[in-house]
């Protein structure tokens, strides 16, 4: 009959605001029979038997899986396990387990309970943890972004360098080609210079060389030149008609 009363309450918390019925009627029942705690009534029959109730047993793991862990607000969850665990819900499990091992319905329910358990020191482990590994992720957020900040300024460093070594590099291309032109000049002024010095120094000798090559009795060109110009006198005096004599006397007027 409790079996079936568990059953039917477990049930019920299934519905919809089922949950909070349950719970208020434990909270009145606790008041009427003076309870210090709330299913303690329920947790005596559970934890101090006489004689084991196989049916009675697996409805109340039932229930109390129920109850706990049908909350979908974890904070509630959590505060009703720790309400079971005061009434001693923790080590009679354990126990029960070593001594009702072959009962697989009922190990099954304390299963499912332990399956579901929420480990609060575990849970503030976490969380701690948790929060030094947001910490260390922000820490290495703000390292990265510093990082990124240096990366950026060193890119931006080697750009102007890249940009200032090119301009040097063509204003000494633009030097060298200057200075390739300037020695192609010079180099063309020193061959015409020696080109006419050598010629200066060929011409001597070669008119030299023409006087002394000319026949014996040939005029020389000096001796031609003289002998032109006195025929030219000559010439000249002999064409050109001496100019009439000058009146003595100017003829009177009529």
């Amino acid at each position: 009959c409790k079996a079936l009363i568990l059953e039917l309450l477990a049930a019920v918390c299934l519905v919809e605001l089922g949950h909070d019925v349950i719970l208020n009627a434990f909270d009145n029942f606790r008041i009427i029979c003076q309870e210090r705690h709330r299913f303690e009534t329920l947790m005596k029959s559970f934890t101090q038997i006489s004689e084991f109730n196989f049916d009675y047993m697996v409805a109340c793991m039932q229930f109390i899986n129920i109850v706990v862990h049908s909350v979908q607000d974890m904070n509630y969850r959590v505060h009703l396990q720790e309400e079971f665990k005061l009434l001693g819900l923790d080590d009679c499990l354990k126990k029960y387990q070593e001594l009702y091992g072959e009962c697989d319905r009922f190990i099954l329910q304390i299963q499912a309970y332990l399956d579901n358990y929420f480990d609060v020191g575990q849970l503030l482990e976490d969380s701690e943890t948790k929060q030094q590994a947001i910490g260390k992720v922000s820490e290495l957020e703000e390292q990265l972004a510093i990082a990124n900040e240096r990366f950026q300024d060193v890119e931006q460093e080697h750009v102007n360098k890249t940009t200032e070594l090119q301009k040097a590099l063509n204003l000494a291309e633009e030097q060298v080609e200057f200075v390739k032109k300037e020695r192609d000049d010079i180099t063309q002024t020193l061959n015409t210079l020696r080109r006419n010095h050598n010629h200066e120094r060929g011409s001597p000798s070669s008119s030299t060389s023409s006087i002394s090559s000319a026949p014996p009795g040939a005029p020389t060109s000096a001796s031609s030149y003289s002998t032109i110009t006195s025929n030219h006198n000559v010439y000249s005096s002999n064409c050109i008609p001496p100019p009439p004599p000058f009146p003595t006397q100017m003829p009177r007027p009529v």
